[in-house]
Order: structure tokens, then C-alpha cells, then sequence
């Protein structure tokens, strides 16, 4: 069988414009347009719409398309790559027969894509680098103070996301109620603590209300804000940590069901883990030494013991430090892994769907995010790469686009903007597509401000006093 190339076969035929993959299980729909099964059905159960028409789809009414199925013998999923030059893209063309070489691409201008014939229809396509991340135009919010960072929670029990600052120069926690139609209200001022830096959200005291948890860089402390669930808190509480606690995160490493604190203390070198005792109070800090210099913190169990470890990125020498959980709140071993990179962030995910946690940091000095493949063991891959813009500072993981793959975001601070890297689900990502912020984007924090079921974002702009809020408009 001959190659299909973009004059005897349509190659947008074979891929679904959801996925924007090669069919491997392609069914009909009563829109009359084709879909991978696997992603329409997870599209009907959130939306129950046509992702195209609109109109109302049920998932029994999906028929398989057995000449497309048959066409794409092969079951070779392809991947789109957005090309900026021209606005083109590339589409790697399947054989049938396997002698012939399969990496073989061809280039598709806009015009050639901006719509697809097959037996039965005319399908929009969704070109890559539009859909996956296409953001509005920012929302600007201005703020008293300068916010420094941000989180994302539902603090008065509607059901609708909220969002919580902390800014440097008042000295405050400062929340936005949101009303679900991606606008928020009135800024509410509530903590006065020294210099807070980082803020994590978790139900602390066990009422089914979420609460607020910051640290306190020039006291060396963090501040417990207790919810009440209408979006007001009581006065803090303040808990000694060590010198100089930046970034911060809960979960539960002793396994008793209640969430614990884990800091990072940049004045000590160390890592502090505060242990919860479910009623809003926590024990005196558990003191990890680390030998660099930590500053950013994820939590995930790295070496599949059903125990929590902690991951943190050295400065002062550059090095990925993993400490691994006994799961009663001490610490095993410490593995480090060095690097030459300029490390600031770290998150974490499964990116390439091997049921093992990688680690995604950035490097600043060298404008690229990286991924670790973690092994399930504790120990990691060799990294992969992958181009940014100007100094990237933060790094998120999340399924922006809604294809059960997570995806990466960046705040690039040399740049004043966010890059979007669209992800495979293999460990491969797309080319960064670059969208709005403001001056300074010193954090971001993701969530569904506009009840549509896709991730949007909210970015603290320190430089000019602002937050933006940035809707997916993804289909």
C-alpha cells in the first residue's frame, strides 16, 4: 500500500479533533462528525454537548467507524507540533506498509487545516497551539499591595473556586471571592504577619472547611487561618519554624488521617515538617538538614511505598533533593541529584503514564523546564528538556486541555509571560505557546473559574500591584 501523503489521502481524516491524534478507536456521532471514542466519551460524561456543534450527544448512540479503523491499521498515534514560523503544523504520515519509513512528515498550512471531508461529514480542526492553550484576554484585578503569591480553593462552600494572595509590603492574606462566572469580588484583608511568602490550603482542623496556611518569612514562623466556610477566617495562629520558611505544602506523612505541614527553612538549609494534630494546632518542627541551600517543595510518594516523600530544589549548589517518607512523620534516605541548571521550582505528575511520579523544574538561567522520569524506586531518568522564554521562575503541571494528559505552565519572569507546553502523555511535549501576564508574574495557580469544566488561571503580577485572570478557551 502506497504512503498517504496530503495529495491522494487526507491526512486530517485520521485524526481526531479532540485528541488531535491518530484514531486508534475512531466511533460516529449523532453530530455527524468523527471522534476517538475513548475522548468523546469522556467529553459527553462532562459536558453532554458535541464539542463541535454543540447539540446534545448520549455516549449509546456512538458508532464505530470501521473504514477509518481499518485505515489506520497501523494503531500509530501521531503527535501535532505547533511550527511559529508559518503558523503551520507537522503531522507525521502513517504507513501501511511497515517497510517504508514511518517518521516521514508532511507540512499543512492553516488554510489546509482549517477544516477536514470525511465519508460523512466536514469536521472542524483545532489547530494545535490554539485549542490546547488558548487563553481570553486578561482580567486585571488591582490590589492594594503587592501579591506575591497565589492559591486556589473554595473558601465559602458555593462550589465556585476562590482566590488567596499574600502580599509583601502590607504584610496581609488577602482573598477574592469568586462568583463562577470567572469574576471575583471585593479584596477581604485578613492575616498582619511579618513578610508572608507562600500559601498552602487544606482542611487543618478537620470542620470540612478549608483553611489557610502561609509562612512567615522575617519571623520565622507559619500562620494557621482557620475557615469558618463563608470565606472569613479567625485570627491566625502562628507556629515557630525555623529561619527564613519560604515555600510550603500539606498532606499527611504520619498517616493518621490529618494533614501536616511541610516547609521550607532557606536561612537553615533545612526542611521542616510540622506534624498536625487535627485540631488546628501542630507539634514543634521535625528539623531535615539538607546540605544546599532548598527553596521550592512538592509532596508525592516517589518510590511506590504508599509512603509520602518530599522533593525540594537546592540553589546554592544546584541539586534536586528527594527525601524519602517512613510514613510515621521521620525521614529514610536523602537522594540527590545534581544538575547544572538554575533551579527555582519544582512540581510533580506522572507525564508520561508509567504509574511512576516524574519531577518537572525550571531552569532560569538556561530558559528551559525539565522532566525527571522517575523509575517508581526513588531514583530517576536522565532529563529531558524542553525551550521556554526568558528566565522561567514557576512551574505548574495539570491537564489544561481536557485530554487526560498532564500538561505543563511556566511564569517566566525575564519575559512578564506564561508558556503552555501541550503534553503527549509519552514524556513529549509541544512547543511552548506563549500567553498573556503582567509585570513581574511571581505566581500562578490554576482552576475552573467559569464552571465550563476546563482550567484557567489566575497569575499574581508583583510588578503592578495586579492579578490576572486568564479563561481557557479551549473547546
Amino acid at each position: 500500500m502506497d504512503a498517504y501523503n496530503n495529495t491522494n489521502v487526507d491526512l486530517e481524516t485520521l485524526t481526531c479533533p479532540i485528541t488531535l491524534q491518530v484514531f486508534r478507536d475512531p466511533v460516529i456521532a449523532t453530530d455527524g462528525h468523527v471522534y476517538e471514542r475513548k475522548a468523546i466519551v469522556k467529553w459527553i460524561e462532562t459536558h453532554g454537548t458535541s464539542p463541535l456543534t454543540r447539540e446534545p450527544l448520549n455516549v449509546a448512540d456512538l458508532n464505530s467507524d470501521e473504514y477509518l479503523k481499518n485505515l489506520v491499521s497501523q494503531r500509530r498515534s501521531s503527535t501535532v507540533s505547533y511550527i511559529a514560523k508559518d503558523d503551520s503544523v507537522i503531522i507525521p504520515v502513517i504507513y501501511g506498509d511497515q517497510n517504508e519509513n514511518a517518521n516521514t512528515s508532511v507540512r499543512l498550512s492553516n488554510s489546509q487545516l482549517s477544516s477536514r471531508r470525511t465519508k460523512k461529514s466536514t469536521v472542524r480542526w483545532v489547530l494545535a497551539g490554539t485549542c490546547p492553550f488558548q487563553y481570553s484576554q486578561q482580567t486585571i484585578y488591582q490590589t492594594i499591595f503587592y501579591s506575591y503569591w497565589v492559591n486556589v480553593a473554595d473558601f465559602n462552600n458555593d462550589a465556585l473556586p476562590d482566590v488567596v494572595i499574600a502580599t509583601t509590603d502590607s504584610n496581609s492574606v488577602d482573598v477574592f471571592l469568586g462568583d463562577g462566572t470567572g469574576f471575583f469580588g471585593i479584596q477581604r484583608t485578613f492575616l498582619k504577619e511579618s513578610l508572608p511568602h507562600s500559601i498552602a490550603v487544606g482542611d487543618v482542623n478537620n470542620d470540612n472547611y478549608l483553611d489557610i496556611v502561609v509562612t512567615n518569612t522575617n519571623s520565622d514562623s507559619v500562620s494557621i487561618l482557620l475557615g469558618y466556610g463563608s470565606g472569613n477566617f479567625t485570627n491566625q495562629r502562628a507556629f515557630a519554624t525555623g529561619s527564613q520558611p519560604n515555600s510550603v505544602a500539606l498532606a499527611d506523612f504520619n498517616n493518621d488521617m490529618i494533614l501536616d505541614i511541610v516547609v521550607v527553612l532557606a536561612g537553615d538549609h533545612n526542611i521542616g515538617v510540622l506534624l498536625g494534630y487535627g485540631n488546628g494546632s501542630f507539634a514543634k518542627s521535625i528539623i531535615i538538614p539538607t546540605e544546599h541551600y532548598p527553596f521550592s517543595v512538592a509532596v508525592a510518594d516517589f518510590n511506590n511505598d504508599w509512603k509520602l516523600d518530599i522533593v525540594s530544589v537546592g540553589i546554592s549548589a544546584p541539586t534536586i533533593i528527594i527525601i524519602l517518607g517512613n510514613g510515621d512523620g521521620s525521614c529514610a534516605d536523602q537522594v540527590m541529584i545534581s544538575t547544572q541548571h538554575q533551579l527555582y521550582s519544582v512540581a510533580v505528575g506522572d507525564v508520561n503514564n508509567d504509574n511512576r511520579v516524574d519531577i518537572v523544574f525550571c531552569d532560569s538561567s538556561s530558559d528551559i523546564v525539565c522532566v525527571l522520569f522517575g523509575y517508581g524506586n526513588g531514583y530517576f531518568a536522565n532529563e529531558m528538556s524542553f525551550r521556554t522564554k526568558s528566565q522561567p521562575y514557576l512551574v505548574a503541571v495539570g491537564d489544561v486541555n481536557n485530554d487526560n494528559q498532564l500538561d505543563i505552565v511556566v511564569g517566566n519572569l525575564g519575559s512578564y509571560c506564561l508558556s503552555g507546553l501541550v503534553g503527549y502523555g509519552n514524556g513529549n511535549f509541544s512547543d511552548q505557546i506563549e500567553f498573556g501576564a503582567s509585570s513581574f508574574p511571581s505566581s500562578f495557580a490554576l482552576g475552573d473559574f467559569n464552571k465550563d469544566h476546563r482550567l484557567d488561571i489566575v497569575v499574581a503580577n508583583f510588578g503592578s500591584r495586579e492579578i490576572s485572570i486568564l479563561l481557557n478557551m479551549c473547546l
